[in-house]
């Protein structure tokens, strides 16, 4: 074979290698009928899909969801292990009314209809509900309204604003060249907008049941759509509103230590410096919250979720030091995190002026230089009665020639069995038995 012809093969491999590792991955699609809902985890409403091969579904007892059958592509990507759709490819409602059953017995025939979810604060506040048919559709035309008509308020506003900004620019010419000047009347200051969100309607089954175990399906022209069955599971789901926190380290601020659990411990240098952040959450069981929003995550049994909602309105937190010290109380901080020169390319923490937007609200703790605050304790500070509490743990400099010492000492055991055996060996002698 020539040197040309080996080179050229060699070529041709290496352009057929990759396309063939593509085509490898490329998942087989497939059309199949699947569950896709909003469910009220509690303080908002989230979106999930169940697959076509998942029979069960979950939602919150008491509360509107909105279910949906639609037909759709379905594909399994091993290297996720999950399975995904193709949504933009295709998405229809199959039709038909949504049959709900109690022990093989019908409770509810429910027909599919335009919902809307409305926040009145926003979806960082939670407090959702949704709207239903004509008041969906009406509930969304006002929002629009609404949001065009700010959108125009603040345009003018806009433009007073500048005009007033250019007037007391000449204002301020007029007086350096020593003309006189009349008094310019500030416009009113630029419109706040409204936190409200009103999504676009899509159409789907209202469903509103009590704790238990049903049954679901689709049913067109009389008939059950083959695919649309699943079983439906109604829990309670009692969430224990909670206080958690986030604690930041002053050399690694911008990856904070989640701080969950009533008495976690933390573990700081005398005289070192970390921000805490508090946050409102929810606390469910990992059973209950999994499968409501992420239907095909593995749950454990036993285990906990905190679910941070949003920013707690607390502002004093409480410190006491082991070493008999008066309790202190501190309140939140607007901090700035501003770069320092020269090749390390460190940075510092300090608070944040007036005028600066600031890098981090928190509270600040500073360690005590003395050895004899060895532990501390976070609480909440003011008339707050919500319980937190949380433990500082002050932990000296390590002693390295000790922990060297340490860690050498299986070393030296191990070498001296070993010197011990050879000379064992080398006398005639029958090596130690082992165990």
């Amino acid at each position: 074979m020539s040197v040309v012809r080996c080179a050229s093969m060699l070529a041709l491999v290496a352009v057929l290698l990759p396309l063939g590792a593509a085509w490898a991955i490329e998942p087989e699609r497939r059309e199949v009928i699947v569950a896709h809902n909003r469910v009220w985890d509690g303080y908002v409403y989230k979106e999930n899909f169940i697959p076509s091969d998942q029979p069960e579904m979950v939602l919150l007892a008491d509360k509107d969801s909105a279910v949906a059958m639609v037909r759709t592509q379905e594909y399994y990507w091993p290297l996720a292990r999950q399975t995904y759709v193709a949504f933009e490819t295709l998405r229809e409602d199959i039709g038909g009314d949504l049959v709900i059953e109690e022990g093989g017995r019908e409770i509810a025939v429910v027909q599919a209809a335009p919902y809307s979810i409305v926040y009145p604060e926003g979806a960082i506040n939670g407090l959702g509900y949704l709207l239903w048919g004509e008041e969906a559709e009406t509930g969304f035309a006002r929002y629009r309204e609404g949001e065009a008509a700010f959108n125009r308020r603040f345009a003018r506003a806009r433009q007073e604003m500048s005009r007033y900004e250019e007037a007391l620019k000449e204002s301020a010419a007029a007086r350096l060249r020593g003309e006189a000047v009349e008094e310019i009347e500030a416009p009113p200051p630029l419109p706040e907008p409204s936190l409200k969100l009103v999504t676009e309607p899509r159409r789907a089954y209202r469903v509103a049941l009590p704790a238990g175990e049903y049954t679901v399906h689709v049913r067109r022209e009389g008939r059950k759509v083959p695919g649309s069955e699943r079983t439906l599971r109604v829990i309670d789901g009692n969430a224990r509103e909670v206080l958690t926190a986030d604690i930041i380290p002053e050399e690694r601020w911008t990856r904070p230590l989640p701080s969950n659990r009533l008495g976690d411990r933390i573990y700081a240098a005398p005289g070192a410096r970390f921000y805490v952040t508090l946050s409102e959450a929810s606390r469910f069981a990992e059973t209950e919250y999994l499968p409501l929003v992420r239907p095909q995550a593995v749950a454990v049994r036993g285990r906990d979720m905190f679910i941070r909602r949003k920013p707690s309105d607390v502002d004093t937190l409480g410190i006491i030091w082991a070493d008999g010290s008066e309790p202190v109380e501190t309140g939140r901080d607007r901090l700035k995190v501003q770069q320092t020169g020269g090749a390390a390319f460190g940075y510092v923490v300090r608070s944040a002026e007036a005028d600066e937007r600031p890098d981090l609200e928190a509270f600040v703790v500073t360690v005590p230089d003395e050895t004899g605050s060895g532990r501390g304790t976070l609480t909440l500070g003011g008339d707050e009665a919500r319980e937190f509490q949380r433990e500082v743990v002050v932990v000296g400099e390590r002693n390295l020639p000790l922990a060297l010492a340490v860690a050498l000492i299986p070393l030296l055991f191990g070498a001296s069995l070993r010197i011990g055996r050879q000379v064992r060996t080398n006398r005639g002698g029958p090596p130690p038995r082992s165990g």
